[in-house]
């Protein structure tokens, strides 16, 4: 898949973020994963914050740089009883070395039942698993554009409904 889509204000970061929770394949017994890269300031956690308020978070959603994980329990429904139970925002920017994401836990939390969103993995992407779902956001002097590369048979699936959801500019 080579779509690429013009993100031009925070609203269509959001929005693009709410078009990745409707399209993401449900799964309460798989984990689901997107991992986002960017150059700070592209717009990751404006991204994970259209995300998760369109899968029904309520309160306030800020960049974990600092905490490295947060951990949000998303609601559902006996219509959703296949939905992931928990989403898990994790930003790698302040990791000192790929040995440290032993110490924070993070395989714990690729489980069943949870969608994991992932900022900065190259930080330690031979330690991590591969993702569904690869989000690059670039900036150029004007504009910000998002490009997704799916991994997984999910990924794919996943990509493909975001492409029925938000028309690409190419």
């Amino acid at each position: 898949m080579s779509a690429v889509w013009r993100l031009a204000t925070p609203e269509s970061s959001r929005d693009f973020g709410a078009a990745l929770a409707h399209g993401c394949p449900r799964s309460g017994t798989t984990v689901r994963s997107l991992y986002l890269q960017g150059e700070l300031g592209a717009g990751k956690t404006t991204i994970v914050q259209g995300l998760l308020h369109a899968l029904g978070v309520t309160g306030p959603v800020r960049s974990p740089s600092y905490s490295f994980i947060e951990t949000y329990a998303l609601p559902t429904s006996a219509q959703q009883a296949d939905a992931p139970r928990v989403a898990v925002h994790v930003d790698l920017y302040r990791l000192d070395s790929a040995a440290e994401i032993e110490t924070l836990g993070l395989r714990e939390y690729f489980e069943a039942g949870t969608l994991v969103l992932l900022e900065w993995p190259e930080r330690a992407a031979e330690l991590l698993p591969s993702p569904d779902l690869l989000l690059t956001l670039e900036l150029t002097q004007r504009e910000r554009w998002c490009r997704l590369q799916p991994h997984t048979a999910a990924g794919a699936t996943w990509a493909a409904a975001v492409l029925r959801l938000c028309v690409p500019q190419t």
